[in-house]
């Protein structure tokens, strides 16, 4: 079964002391590695899960865009110099600043080329992760979104175990100088099971089939948090925070859109990329993929889309336009692949 690593930049923001009377806001575009895991031994150079190689039907491998995890992310498969800065981080950047306290008690500083991020992923995470590390692992004594300061062979690092593609695992954060160090620790405890690299877009592919968001795609200024299925993370009722007002207002009036996972069908050479119009069968314009792409755990054609809500029903029948094509799509219930998250809880 397959294995994988993955290097992507990414945004962090931190809360931090400077000392006892300032605070100091730290942004992290990290570098990011995704160490996928699965039994066995690879068979060809780009894998991901067990028994389905990212290679699409037509031979040719074929996968989406970046992809987050944990907190604000802006992915890429290359750190980005700051004039080249993603919309999205750019937005946050502005919105920070612009809500910044003014009396210098909070500072505003870029640790890009300090933090960086490992993330094992996969059935076997744990045993590799447990053979270079004296923590406790355990489901009991490490649970499923929760984080702990742990040793990494002789490296410090902050694991939390959380990740974007849907399996077991553990983000490692850590200073930037003991990467290379983590890097090479996990390859030699993995190296019996199979460990490999995978691309930013076997993750993304992953997180598709997971029905997760992506800021820039799903999540974005043109629609509200709740459009967008974040209901588990805005509550209303819980005091008043910035934008309350206006997002209860916009909720009484009804939202125009809602969140959706489409499996698309009868197509054999392409899949949706975003943008894609989602259609009635007479043609009738009702929505538009934000994201789209394989699922190869699935063996499905998949995209992300916003619909009207009378057509968010899963079995809803629907169209999607690929490449000048008219294509049948179904909305399917959110995270079709692992829908209990049994993988993430093993």
């Amino acid at each position: 079964e397959r294995v994988g690593l993955v290097l992507e930049a990414r945004e962090r923001l931190a809360l931090e002391h400077a000392d006892d009377d300032v605070l100091v806001l730290r942004l992290r575009r990290v570098e990011l590695e995704h160490v996928a895991l699965r039994d066995g031994a690879p068979d060809d150079e780009v894998h991901a899960l067990p028994g389905r190689h990212l290679r699409r039907r037509d031979g040719a491998r074929g996968l989406a865009d970046e992809a987050p995890a944990l907190g604000r992310v802006d992915g890429r498969a290359r750190p980005l110099e700051h004039e080249r800065q993603r919309p999205g981080q750019r937005l946050d950047h502005d919105w920070i600043k612009k809500h910044m306290p003014t009396d210098g008690s909070v500072r505003f500083d870029n640790l890009t080329n300090s933090i960086g991020v490992l993330v094992l992923a996969g059935p076997k995470s744990r045993d590799i992760l447990g053979k270079i590390t004296r923590a406790d692992l355990s489901n009991a004594a490490f649970p499923w979104l929760s984080g702990q300061m742990i040793d990494v062979n002789l490296a410090p690092a902050m694991a939390i175990r959380v990740n974007f593609v849907g399996e077991l695992g553990w983000e490692l954060h850590h200073p930037i100088e003991y990467q290379n160090h983590i890097f090479d620790a996990l390859m030699a405890a993995g190296g019996k099971f199979g460990l490999k690299p995978f691309g930013i877009r076997a993750m993304d592919a992953m997180r598709l089939e997971k029905s997760y968001r992506l800021v820039g795609t799903e999540l974005s200024i043109e629609y509200a948090a709740l459009e967008s299925g974040l209901h588990r993370f805005v509550h209303l009722n819980k005091g008043d925070f910035k934008g309350q007002r206006q997002l209860a207002e916009w909720q009484e009036r009804g939202f125009a859109n809602a969140m959706v996972t489409l499996e698309v069908h009868d197509t054999t050479d392409a899949d949706a990329i975003g943008g894609n119009p989602i259609m009635t069968e007479d043609g009738t314009v009702i929505g538009r993929a934000t994201s789209g792409g394989y699922g190869f755990r699935l063996g499905k054609s998949l995209a992300l889309a916003m619909v009207r809500p009378d057509l968010a029903t899963p079995g809803t029948k629907l169209m999607i336009d690929i490449l000048d094509q008219r294509l049948p799509v179904t909305v399917l219930e959110d995270s079709p692949f692992d829908p209990d998250n049994a993988c993430l809880r093993a």
